[in-house]
Order: structure tokens, then C-alpha cells, then sequence
């Protein structure tokens, strides 16, 4: 399983571990998931 993810928020194509969006419709690079989880009101979406 070889997907090519591209983050939503900061357009990173390479992270350690994906995660998704709070609605759960979008991926999310790490670095932005440790930002959401922190500061909910960050994110661009």
C-alpha cells in the first residue's frame, strides 16, 4: 500500500505518521495534527 499523501494544511508530501482532519475528511502531516491537538484554531480549514 504505497499511497502518495499530500497534507491538507501545509501541503507536506513527506511525514512520519498521516493523520486526518477533525472531521475526518482530509490528511494531515504530523507536525499539523500535533498543531490541531494543541490549538485547535490553527488549521486553515
Amino acid at each position: 500500500m504505497n499511497r502518495k499523501l499530500v497534507c491538507f494544511n501545509c501541503a507536506a508530501t513527506s511525514s512520519p505518521i498521516w493523520r486526518r482532519t477533525l472531521d475526518r475528511k482530509n490528511n494531515i502531516c504530523n507536525a499539523c495534527g500535533a498543531c490541531v491537538r494543541a490549538i485547535p484554531i490553527v488549521m486553515l480549514y
